[in-house]
């Protein structure tokens, strides 16, 4: 059986080579994820939750820069005409290299307003330090992008599991050594260092060097006119939870909520790397097929990745209390319920994610930037008065009911490139009833606790 299958995705269609895609996505971010969690318990052992708190407003901060300032290097390489041209990688990894400097400097002022607004002194120290992972992330080779842009992954697959493994292995090192929260900044950097050295000697492909062609310059910066906002609203949708939450709650229960969002959101982070790294891809090497034999080969991967793993979902509701009692200590107990109840929230974002980014497979930047932009909007909204009314599992339900509310924009704009499929969206809600339905028969008394304390 497994020869069969092998058979059928080692050609080289379009279809077959992002199926084999996926396939190695799936190992990269399972492998990658499997590592962070056992860094995570380590980590939770040798150190406090008050850590882990601070650790997650600088996230915020830095991930912000990093939303907030992207010229979208990344789908312009992959959907670029020119996407294999040297000179053009050349000016791409230059722009990517003068953009991380200004991350840098720009981290660095920011630091000491950000640890007067949470009032933690010490978030003026770890915001520069951590800042330097900017700086190293800007001088990867653009071999990254084009292995997307080509839909080979596996020698990329390979490498990004042992630059894992070696960051964790020192962020370890350091909070056993150190004993405290500058493990994890310093142990960041030096993994980030660790990664920047291995794609460099041992992904395969062409050297970049110092370019600026006016072409390629303005072809990255029209583009990206349009990326740059879109990727504001998706940190938005990402981080908006934590942003808010840590103006409502205190550094430990900012903490706890971390542990147990960082297990929930495995499916749907997994969604994204997917629809970001494979989906785009197809959907542009797709426009190549018949309306007819696009649409189905839509279909196929659709139900079978996201569907999949909205499925996985179920799973996560059944475990996730005794996953976190199982994993962590009694201080992280409260965990386990938000697990649950953030994992259930997650599937009707899960089922649009792949129609954000048939949107911006088709190159309309501008659509892209609508889509992401109204559900920014709503998600934010909702998350604050979902704090203001219910407190902290106000603002977990509030990720649900925004993905209800923003639906019909994403239905819009997935009917205008042609790729809105009723099936898919029946069986991802049927999914989600089922989730929550589950969720709410074992755990309602601890979530009605939750929302009145």
């Amino acid at each position: 059986m497994l020869t069969s299958i092998f058979e059928k995705i080692k050609g080289s269609s379009i279809l077959q080579r992002a199926v084999r895609s996926s396939a190695f996505t799936v190992i990269n971010f399972g492998s990658t994820q499997f590592i962070r969690l056992a860094s995570n318990l380590v980590l939770t052992r040798l150190l406090f939750p008050e850590a882990f708190g601070i650790m997650a407003l600088a996230t915020v901060l830095l991930t912000a820069l990093h939303q907030f300032s992207d010229i979208g290097i990344f789908p312009s390489i992959i959907r670029s005409k020119r996407g294999d041209d040297i000179v053009f990688l050349n000016t791409a990894w230059t722009l990517k290299i003068l953009r991380s400097l200004v991350l840098w400097c720009v981290a660095w002022g920011l630091a000491w307003p950000m640890s007067i607004f949470y009032n933690e002194p010490l978030l003026a120290q770890v915001v520069p330090v951590m800042a330097i992972s900017l700086l190293l992330e800007g001088l990867l080779p653009t071999r990254i992008e084009s292995t997307y842009r080509h839909l080979e992954m596996g020698r990329f697959t390979a490498l990004e599991i042992l630059s894992s493994l070696i960051g964790v292995g020192i962020m370890i090192a350091m909070a056993w050594w150190l004993g405290s929260i500058w493990a994890l900044p310093i142990g960041m950097v030096v993994g980030s260092a660790a990664r920047l050295v291995i794609f460099h000697f041992l992904l395969p492909g062409a050297k970049n060097w110092f370019a600026l062609e006016k072409e390629a310059v303005v072809e990255l910066l029209v583009f990206g006119k349009w990326i740059f906002p879109a990727t504001i609203a998706t940190f938005v949708i990402i981080e908006a939870d934590k942003f808010l939450i840590a103006r409502y709650v205190s550094l430990e229960t900012l903490g706890i909520y971390n542990i147990g969002y960082f297990l929930a959101s495995f499916p749907l982070m997994l969604a994204r790397v997917l629809s970001n790294r494979v989906m785009v891809s197809f959907y542009k090497n797709a426009s190549t097929d018949s309306p007819e034999v696009a649409f189905r080969n839509a279909r196929k991967l659709l139900l079978s990745l996201f569907g999949g793993l909205a499925s996985s979902i179920i799973l996560l509701v059944l475990i996730g209390t005794w996953l976190i009692d199982f994993l962590y200590d009694d201080r992280y107990a409260a965990a386990g319920i938000i697990l649950v109840s953030v994992t259930t929230m997650h599937i009707l974002q899960i089922a649009q994610i792949p129609y954000q980014h048939a949107v911006l497979g088709t190159g309309e930047g501008r659509d892209y930037f609508f889509v992401l932009g109204i559900k920014a909007a709503i998600l934010f909204v909702c998350i604050w008065v979902g704090l203001e009314y219910f407190g902290l599992m106000g603002a977990i339900f509030a990720q649900g009911i925004a993905m209800i509310f923003s639906y019909p924009f994403i239905v819009y704009y997935a009917r205008k490139v042609k790729v809105y499929d009723p099936v898919y969206d029946l069986t991802m809600l049927a999914i989600a009833i089922v989730a929550s339905g589950l969720a709410w028969w074992l755990y309602s008394d601890q979530i009605t606790n939750l929302i009145v304390q």
